[in-house]
């Protein structure tokens, strides 16, 4: 399970070490692709990455131009990584861009992947935790019916 929230640095060739919580989890292989809201998902696996896109997978892109549209914008994103010796990996400058990841990030655990985050954007949109957030949070969850 990936959970927790752990913060890293890029270094200047934009490699950074995945947290050694998720090392376990983490195949020799992964994939970062877009995520939503400002930030990339970090796929352990080929299969997490196919669960995830699966709308794209799934439907017939070919009679839909817009449906075409944002299957093509998503998978040229998205990127096979492989850690490096050093057990680094490496985030396309390309890629870094779609999230405006600059150095310093923040890997967020969603269960079955990690949101890798901007330092300053998870701190803006997310803020600390504390007491009344968390209530806050519970009581939306109650009216969803979750």
């Amino acid at each position: 399970m990936l959970s927790g929230i752990y913060r890293h640095t890029l270094d200047e060739k934009n490699r950074v070490r995945i947290p050694s919580k998720y090392k376990d989890a983490f195949c020799s292989v992964m994939y970062v692709a877009p995520g939503r809201t400002g930030c990339l998902y970090l796929f352990p696996g080929e299969d997490q990455l196919r669960k995830y896109a699966s709308k794209f997978i799934n439907e017939d892109v070919y009679s839909d131009d817009e449906m075409n549209d944002i299957s093509t914008a998503f998978w040229s994103a998205v990127d096979e990584i492989k850690e490096d010796q050093q057990g680094r990996i490496l985030i396309r400058d390309d890629v870094k861009k779609i999230a405006g990841i600059s150095k310093d990030i923040v890997f967020v655990g969603r269960l079955d992947f990690v949101e890798v985050w901007p330092a300053d954007v998870y701190d803006r949109k997310q803020g600390p935790l504390n007491p009344e957030r968390i209530s806050n949070m519970l009581a939306q969850l109650k009216n969803r019916g979750n």
